[in-house]
């Protein structure tokens, strides 16, 4: 198994206990609100910046230290943070990473997705039929410090890609994750990502189509279209964004690392990353996957390292 699952793996182990979360105990300084008002406003960003629907009433925010997670309600969410030691370049700066887990992912049982069909909750774009977005986010600007290094908003979901004559169950997997810097003078964003990975517990998997495909360097910022296909069906999205979205694409059917990399500074420079893995899976099993999300960033405070600014 290559290095970035094997971290992948490390970081899941040893940050179970981080988010055991204590009643919240939030700031009292002017800038930090309500919890329900934070999960209005996670609400507003996913649909506005993603064209996602959620329910708030399904969101809930647990806190751990200065760090609020807003996430569906029960879920399990692992965080991580850690700095980039090694194969640097001289006078390169240290990076640090923080990386989220929010646990496993498969698609919809047909009687969910029957449940969800019924009540209107699957949207069909372009053949794939959608179904409920899952999503959550971290150190939320309504809660928690704006002088921290920055937060992340990211969702996931699965979309049934199946037609007639097919041999085998077909689904999509598009990620999307949205990451900005704080407010704090010190800190710089330079890459996040989006990550799945087929999780030891699932059914052998094969790849049908991925995207991006290739580096997409957009000199300065635009947008990025998403498409995948298997069959006559077709499905696809839009990830707005600057620099460059760098995919990795392993072997391993749906394993794939999307990176957003650039440089971030100041508090309204938002920077967005996704991925869309469509694999097939025998009729009757279960597809699992593991997604996971993290951003890296460089404490530009540093005396002798003066690269912000």
């Amino acid at each position: 198994m290559k290095k970035r699952l094997r971290r992948i793996g490390v970081c899941l182990a040893a940050g179970v206990a981080l988010l055991i979360a204590a009643s919240p105990a939030w700031a009292t300084a002017g800038e930090f609100r309500s919890e329900s008002e934070a999960i209005e406003e996670f609400v507003d960003r996913i649909h506005e910046r993603f064209g996602l629907v959620v329910d708030g009433s399904d969101y809930e925010t647990r806190n751990h230290g200065q760090a609020v997670y807003i996430v569906r309600k029960g879920a399990p969410v692992t965080a991580t943070r850690s700095t980039e030691l090694g194969h640097r370049a001289s006078g390169d700066q240290p990076r640090l990473e923080k990386s989220f887990s929010p646990g496993l992912s498969s698609p919809p049982t047909p009687t969910e997705a029957k449940i969800q069909v019924d009540q209107g909750e699957v949207t069909v774009q372009q053949g794939i039929a959608w179904y409920q977005p899952e999503c959550w986010s971290n150190n939320n600007p309504p809660l928690t410090d704006p002088k921290d290094a920055g937060w992340m908003d990211a969702c996931w979901q699965w979309g049934d890609m199946n037609y007639s004559g097919a041999s085998r169950a077909n689904f999509a997997f598009r990620m999307y994750a949205t990451c900005k810097p704080g407010e704090a003078d010190y800190y710089e964003l330079k890459e996040c990502y989006v990550d799945s990975v087929r999780h030891s517990t699932s059914a052998p998997l094969v790849w049908n189509d991925w995207s991006p495909k290739s580096t997409v360097d957009l000199g300065g910022c635009g947008q990025v279209q998403l498409q995948v296909g298997v069959g006559p069906v077709t499905g696809g999205a839009t990830v707005s964004t600057c620099e460059e979205l760098i995919p990795e694409r392993e072997v391993d059917p749906a394993d794939m690392r999307t990176r957003w990399v650039g440089d971030a500074y100041w508090k309204d420079e938002v920077r967005e990353t996704g991925q869309i893995v469509s694999i097939g899976v025998a009729y009757g099993a279960q597809a699992v996957i593991q997604p996971s999300f993290g951003y890296f960033y460089a404490e530009c405070s540093w005396a002798g390292f003066p690269w912000c600014g």
